[in-house]
């Protein structure tokens, strides 16, 4: 089936065994999970305004093959060959879905390609490992990484002007070489967001489907900060690269009470969260884990609640960077440490309600980066049987459950 047959294709869904009809041709659409509380209503006037149309009715759930069927709140209408022709965020109504084209400039239709697993519109194959690193400007490298090497013990080195900052990472793997990357800037800014993906193979299978959504990319070569792999730009601006593992950081650590353990997330803001979440679910396969409103979207990698994270604004920018550290007493350890030396911390301790982490915020004193110190982060063990979490934005309640607000410096 072209993609012209496929924004044509009707989607009929009777109360007994529903079928794709393409050109005329009937064909039975394989058994799926059942959709979960997502009762389709008002879906032909949504529907046909892209160019797809849909007939008949969903019964409460029950185990069932669908033609149109729902997981981590995206809406999908497969073609027979089983490839998606469209999905999208599900309206919070439980009875209507809203279609909308899932990111500024794309067309539905390309997103139909072999590497789309239709059980949950992700690539079939898991090129991407984990998030790697997070680069950022700063006015002074030096003196911001001085300052972090000397609060939070991170190991550092300078490459060109850059600073590189590292710690443990994860447990059984070696020390990566960079974490988080100050490079020199007019301003605090977000200079881009590292994925690292698994193998050669992998970074094939990204680089086709790139080509395949239209998102313009260029090549990057093995070097100091990470192997080869691709560069490209997000929606709103937020650079991106997706690159083999780089080489490990070459020593060993001497044991801390306050190094962080491991990257965790990046929080970016961006002028189009929902646009922002869709293309990197679309792009590399993330999966949404929780959102509040249309303002916070929380994206995951692996099990990790969020290693990816949104919130509005007018252009891009990091809001924070966040590193686990090893349990609650460190957060009590550091935060002595840091007033021994004068430095307050911003915001905390407290605990999220969207990651359920315990959290503190500082900021470093020459660039205002902001980072996050977290432990006791929510795991999605069960991918099948999870749900995404829309929550209602509530400042008082979901910033800190405990509930002492944050200061106005973080909601900027």
């Amino acid at each position: 089936m072209t993609p012209t047959q496929a924004r044509g294709t009707t989607c009929q869904l009777g109360h007994h065994r529903p079928r794709i009809l393409a050109g005329g041709e009937e064909v039975p659409v394989p058994a799926v999970r059942r959709v979960d509380a997502v009762m389709l209503a008002n879906k032909a006037e949504d529907a046909n305004r892209h160019g797809l149309t849909t007939g008949g009715e969903v019964e409460e759930p029950r185990q069932m093959p669908l033609a149109v069927r729902t997981r981590d709140q995206l809406l999908e209408f497969a073609d027979p060959s089983h490839r998606l022709v469209h999905r999208q965020l599900i309206s919070s109504h439980p009875r209507k879905c809203i279609l909308t084209p899932p990111w500024p400039g794309h067309d539905v239709a390309a997103l139909a390609g072999p590497a789309w697993d239709t059980r949950g519109g992700c690539m079939q194959q898991r090129v991407i490992r984990r998030l790697a690193a997070v680069e950022v400007t700063v006015p002074h490298p030096a003196e911001a990484a001085t300052f972090l090497a000397s609060a939070l013990d991170f190991e550092r080195h300078g490459d060109d002007g850059a600073e590189h900052l590292t710690a443990e990472g994860e447990y059984g793997l070696e020390t990566p070489a960079r974490m988080l990357s100050l490079v020199p800037g007019p301003e605090l800014g977000i200079a881009g967001v590292a994925f690292e993906v698994g193998s050669e193979s992998d970074l094939t299978v990204l680089r086709d489907h790139l080509e395949r959504l239209g998102v313009k990319h260029e090549p990057l070569d093995d070097d100091s900060v990470g192997g080869a792999g691709v560069r490209f730009r997000a929606p709103g601006g937020v650079p991106v690269t997706c690159r083999l593992p780089s080489r490990p950081f070459v020593g060993s650590l001497a044991p801390s009470d306050v190094r962080p353990r491991r990257l965790g997330h990046v929080n970016l803001k961006v002028p189009g969260p929902p646009a922002a979440a869709s293309f990197f679910c679309d792009a590399l396969g993330l999966r949404l884990t929780e959102q509040l409103g249309e303002m916070l979207f929380f994206l995951r990698v692996n099990s990790d609640h969020h290693n990816l994270a949104f919130r509005p604004s007018d252009a891009a920018n990091v809001h924070h960077v966040a590193f686990e550290v090893q349990g609650w007493d460190s957060l009590r350890v550091i935060c002595d440490r840091l007033a021994a030396r004068g430095h307050a911390i911003e915001y905390g301790p407290g605990r999220h309600a969207p990651g359920h982490q315990l959290f503190l915020y500082l900021r470093e004193p020459s660039s205002g980066l902001r980072l996050e110190l977290f432990t006791d982060m929510a795991h999605i063990d069960d991918e099948e049987a999870f749900r995404p979490i829309r929550r209602d934005v509530d400042r008082t309640r979901s910033v800190n459950v405990w509930g002492p607000a944050p200061p106005p410096s973080f909601l900027e």
